[in-house]
């Protein structure tokens, strides 16, 4: 935010890969070498500048005398962080990283982080800490935990440490607003005309909420949930004289359940009992395989003697737990829900029983089409081989929250808000500064940017393939986060200007990998601080974005400002002022099977967040070149003081480029070279594509 000093940058240039295609006035070489928050502290005497000589001397006059002292504060804010997650790590998937590795790649804002007093107190005893680590952590058994990706950019890396910190947390989030520091008081729970309570809105530490009201109201509707206890879910079933009735499905659930489920194969046959019209539709090989041939299973007894009998018990008292139906999510228009975990649980394990009606057709004018699905037949079914992976490995992430919620009853609550962006910002007009971004190649969304907004890269249906094949960002944080799941029930498919925000999901599961390398690892402990409402301080915005078939489409201004309005619609708050709104947590949104550019989506995201008055921490996980490339970028439109209508004008001025189905130029260079044309007062028309190897004059630039 305006108020705030940006943080410190440093990028290995000997790492950096060639790129034929752009040749950086020696300037903006520098530029990108120099920490931007002194270029910005010392802005005054650089106006003054007659030469670049003058120009590069006071920044090497600068950089010399704060050289030594930052590196020793960086190195001893980091080495008590390493430690402790040297000493805490147990995870098999997860061999602690060297402190050297840590050091070079995250930068520290000394004035934030701490002072210059206390640092020079704490040297003695933290460098022998410091190099005590160091050989500690070299240690351990080392391997390439972030493959080189810059050849096929995705959402998120194929191989991803479990969540534990590939770097001082503590050195990251010094730098930005972060809940609960920054979070203001939350007015009194109660339900109102645009939120949805389903408890007593008494919040006692410990204690589960009573649902509200106390008995059972049905409401069997197109504007809320239909609950499979309700009296009006009726089941045609077959008599005896060959006919059929209609009988209520639930007391049929409730029959069948109450019998001994001992295998897959009871579990099956109990399902279909109950959902006997998609008997010869459903297949329940990959539940088979998974209990009878799944090597890394030791729990099959547990499941079938104490698990299932929990979720069982869990769904069954529905109608005691979940004591009215849960309204609909539905577009144009914003709504808020709020429920106890233990009401999620139920409804979790109805889903995980397959008890939900009329959620199972999926044609284009059936009654749920623009829902996503709920029942967990999908999950259940098989792969070519008979079992799938990915499938076995998300059944051991659902089947160990069943068992926490079964073993110890959950006390906290969750709210789901579906938002629809009613005034759209005038981009082409805004005079709003930049915001700062800092990026990093190492760190995962939901551990480093623990505290802020983090965003989901979600489908348009929530969840995405969570219940069938699909692994990879959305999918893994909602079999991580299993109260996720429970949106796909009532949140209808997002429209372009609607997102979902859920705040308060607790994590159960720890994971390896990512994509068909995805591995449960573990159970998860989350130590996250709880509001007044009962939420952990955990918020995640589920933002779509467009699937590109052809990607030179999406340069095109009016697939900008669709993701413009998309990613501000997840980011902007209008009920909190700036100074109490987290910073924003994310990556490269919609940049892996929906073919987005991450150089364009960091910039979407960074103008949406800016007109939001939020800032950005951004994971390009695993890819150093991307995250040198957006740093890069960023701090030089910071340096330029560019308002966001003129970047928009310049990302215009790209998209009007006659390209002939191919790119004519990249969009960073493009950038570079405009601002520089614009700088020296050249005409459009003359505005060069490349950039030349000479000197950038001082001073902000003027666009209009």
């Amino acid at each position: 935010m305006s108020g705030k000093k940006p943080a410190s940058t440093s990028f290995d240039q000997k790492n950096r890969k060639s790129d034929l295609y752009r040749s950086v006035p020696s300037t903006k070489k520098r530029l990108r070498q120099m920490n931007i928050n002194e270029f910005l502290s010392t802005n005054k005497k650089k106006k003054n500048c007659k030469s670049e000589n003058d120009y590069c001397a006071i920044f090497e006059e600068e950089m010399s005398q704060e050289e030594s002292r930052e590196k020793k504060l960086q190195r001893n804010l980091l080495a008590s962080a390493a430690e402790r997650r040297i000493t805490s790590s147990q995870n098999s998937c997860s061999p602690a990283q060297s402190i050297t590795e840590i050091l070079n790649d995250v930068p520290v804002e000394s004035q934030v982080c701490k002072s210059e007093e206390k640092t020079e107190k704490a040297n003695s005893s933290l460098k022998q800490e410091t190099s005590t680590i160091a050989s500690s952590s070299q240690s351990q058994d080392s391997c390439d935990l972030f493959p080189d990706t810059s050849s096929n950019v995705a959402d998120s890396p194929r191989n991803l440490l479990p969540a534990s910190k590939v770097f001082s947390q503590e050195a990251f989030l010094c730098h930005f607003n972060v809940a609960p520091n920054c979070s203001a008081p939350l007015p009194p729970l109660q339900p109102e005309p645009l939120h949805t309570v389903l408890f007593h809105p008494w919040i006692e530490p410990g204690v589960a909420p009573k649902p509200f009201p106390e008995k059972y109201r049905d409401k069997w509707d197109c504007n809320h949930v239909k609950m499979p206890c309700s009296p009006e879910n009726l089941y045609p079933v077959k008599t005896s004289g060959g006919g059929r009735k209609f009988q209520s499905q639930w007391e049929l659930i409730q029959k069948t359940l109450s019998a001994p489920i001992m295998s897959s194969w009871d579990l099956e046959e109990a399902i279909l009992n109950y959902n006997s019209q998609y008997s010869k539709k459903w297949d329940f090989q990959g539940l088979h395989t998974f209990f009878s041939e799944e090597p890394n299973y030791q729990n099959r007894t547990e499941f079938f003697s104490s698990i299932l009998p929990g979720i069982i018990e869990l769904a069954l008292h529905l109608p005691d737990i979940c004591t009215q139906p849960v309204p609909l999510l539905t577009k144009y228009r914003t709504h808020s829900v709020t429920l106890s975990q233990k009401q999620i649980a139920s409804l979790l394990a109805n889903a995980f029983l397959c008890t939900f009606p009329r959620k199972n057709f999926q044609k284009r004018d059936s009654e749920y089409s623009t829902f996503p699905d709920i029942n967990f037949n999908r999950l259940f079914a098989g792969g070519r081989n008979g079992i799938n992976k990915k499938g076995a490995e998300k059944l051991k992430c659902l089947i160990n929250y069943f068992k926490r919620v079964t073993i110890k009853e959950p006390t906290g609550t969750v709210t789901f808000m579906r938002k629809y962006l009613v005034n759209v910002p005038h981009w082409e007009s805004s005079t709003q500064k930049l915001s700062r971004i800092q990026t990093s190649s190492k760190g995962l969304i939901e551990v480093e940017g623990t505290g802020m907004l983090q965003v989901d890269f979600a489908n348009k249906f929530v969840g995405g393939g969570v219940l069938g094949h699909g692994c990879v960002q959305e999918e893994i944080r909602f079999v991580i986060c299993p109260e996720l799941i429970v949106s796909r029930l009532f949140t209808e498919r997002l429209g372009d200007i609607e997102v979902l925000v859920i705040t308060g999901a607790e994590q159960y599961n720890e994971y390896c990998g990512y994509g068909s390398t995805f591995t449960w690892s573990g159970n998860y402990v989350d130590s996250t601080p709880s509001d007044s409402w009962g939420r952990k301080y955990t918020q995640i915005v589920a933002m779509d974005a467009i699937h590109f078939y052809k990607p030179e489409q999406q340069y095109q201004y009016h697939f900008v400002k669709r993701e413009l309005n998309k990613a501000y619609c997840g980011f902007y708050d209008d009920t909190l002022p700036p100074a109490h709104l987290p910073a924003i947590a994310t990556g490269n949104w919609g940049c892996g099977a929906f073919r987005g550019d991450p150089h364009l989506k960091a910039l979407i995201q960074l103008v949406a967040a800016s007109e939001a008055q939020r800032e950005i921490l951004y994971f390009t996980f695993g890819n150093e070149a991307l995250k040198n490339d957006i740093q890069a970028m960023c701090n030089f439109l910071l340096y330029k003081e560019v308002s966001i209508k003129q970047l928009i004008h310049v990302l215009k001025l790209y998209a009007s480029q006659p390209q002939k189905g191919k790119i004519v130029a990249k969009l960073y260079d493009f950038i570079y070279a405009t601002f520089r044309d614009i700088q020296t007062e050249r005409k459009p028309s003359q505005k060069r594509m490349e950039i030349l190897n000479d000197s950038d004059t001082c001073g902000s630039t003027s666009l209009d």
